[in-house]
């Protein structure tokens, strides 16, 4: 990011800027990387004295996006295997099923009977090629070259696991939930929902002026959704108001807005911000689901339709 900014500051500062062809998609798909670089930018721009469109924001949200996705958390279950023969065959096994599961298992160790009773078992399964009883974790006994079998009752146990909780549903309230046939502005809209997040106890009164001059910056709108938002640290309790807006506000950049999520979130929540944004792309992604949630006659409905993120569609 420093070697980009060192050329971009030096372009900007001559009064020239690159055009990104891509901007649009880049907000849309990555909104979290996006809002870092929006917040870059008057930081950027009081220092250097130079003015950041929307494109140089793109180029500059892409960076953030590398950092976020190389601390990621790794969603894959879990997985040491134990085996009672020799180091080559184990290894054999561990290649064999990292190959065959490379998007659903994560092997973190790979070990002897004796050592895995005696340290503490922190994966979510254990897969052996001897039985094992009396664990806290579930276990499959396969083969050490594992057959077509073993595959198969692996994939089972996978299906099997809990599914993965909704954050974006998680934090969204019936509270926090309007359905309005008003015509709004979006400077409208954002003070009705900060209203009910601060009449709610979720955010302090100074959230509405601190996200009206948030959306200043840079729109949040992404088609016919939009992501509102302000300083963590203006947010009691984490939390997701829901606008549906089924007439559309007039958003800027002439956007016909129609759901309005603001992201009242604060440190409590650090952990699951990605997870929270993965929720949002999988929703902005699925037009049915938007239409759905756009014409919900209230509040419980449509929280009702958005917890069909976790099915499929």
């Amino acid at each position: 990011m420093a070697v980009h900014l060192s050329s971009a500051l030096r372009r900007l500062a001559m009064g020239l800027s690159i055009n990104n062809p891509y901007t649009d998609e880049i907000r849309q798909n990555f909104p979290q990387a996006f809002d870092q670089a929006v917040l870059l930018k008057p930081v950027l721009e009081n220092q250097y004295q130079i003015q950041m469109n929307e494109d140089e924001l793109a180029f500059t949200s892409l960076h953030f996006e590398v950092f976020f996705e190389r601390h990621s958390e790794d969603a894959r279950l879990s997985v040491v295997v134990v085996c009672s023969s020799g180091i080559g065959t184990s290894q054999l096994l561990g290649q064999r099923l990292a190959k065959t599961f490379a998007q659903e298992l994560r092997i973190t160790r790979i070990i002897a009977l004796g050592e895995l009773l005696a340290t503490p078992i922190k994966e979510s399964l254990v897969i052996s090629t001897i039985a094992i009883k009396g664990l806290s974790v579930p276990v499959i006994e396969v083969s050490p070259l594992l057959n077509r079998h073993d595959i198969g009752i692996i994939r089972q146990m996978i299906t099997e696991q809990p599914t993965p909780t909704n954050h974006l549903v998680a934090l969204l309230q019936p509270e926090l939930t309007i359905v309005t046939q008003e015509q709004l502005t979006d400077q409208g809209a954002i003070e009705l929902i900060c209203q009910r997040l601060i009449d709610q106890g979720y955010a302090k009164p100074t959230v509405v002026q601190a996200a009206l001059a948030r959306e200043v910056l840079a729109s949040t709108a992404l088609g016919r959704v939009a992501l509102p938002h302000a300083d963590s640290q203006l947010i009691t309790k984490p939390a997701i108001g829901l606008l549906i807006a089924p007439q559309s506000i007039n958003w800027q950049h002439n956007d016909k807005v129609q759901l309005v999520f603001f992201m009242a979130l604060n440190e409590t929540v650090h952990g699951q911000m990605r997870a929270i944004y993965h929720d949002l792309d999988q929703l902005i992604e699925t037009p049915r689901l938007l239409k759905q949630v756009a014409q919900a006659s209230d509040g419980t409905a449509a929280l009702a339709i958005l917890a069909q993120l976790n099915q499929k569609n």
